[in-house]
């Protein structure tokens, strides 16, 4: 799912759980808002980059196709910046690349 799709689905939450506290839950509502806000700010911020902003981080077997010199028959990787790894370690160095 996409960052956007996940942003357009929190705020209708967000607007559902706040209908419901009616006019005695304005502290609640507005608390709830400013989190959301606070949450799409920081997203905008994160991914201000216009050419970024619409792309998603690439796959795990994407990511291995460019970063991976060879493989040999204990399943083990070597990673072009160095090193053997396991396909749980490799999967790892993956999430932090992209920021996972």
């Amino acid at each position: 799912m996409n960052i956007e799709k996940e942003l357009a689905d929190l705020k209708e939450n967000i607007l559902k759980i706040t209908s419901l506290y009616g006019t005695t839950g304005n502290n609640q509502k507005r608390e709830l808002q400013s989190s959301f806000n606070k949450l799409e700010e920081a997203i905008s911020v994160t991914r201000c980059c216009t050419e970024l902003k619409d792309k998603e981080a690439i796959t795990f077997e994407e990511w291995k196709k460019e970063n991976v010199v060879e493989e040999n028959v204990c399943n083990e990787y070597l990673y072009k910046y160095g090193g053997w790894f396991d396909a749980d370690d490799l999967l790892n160095i993956y999430k932090k690349d992209i920021n996972l």
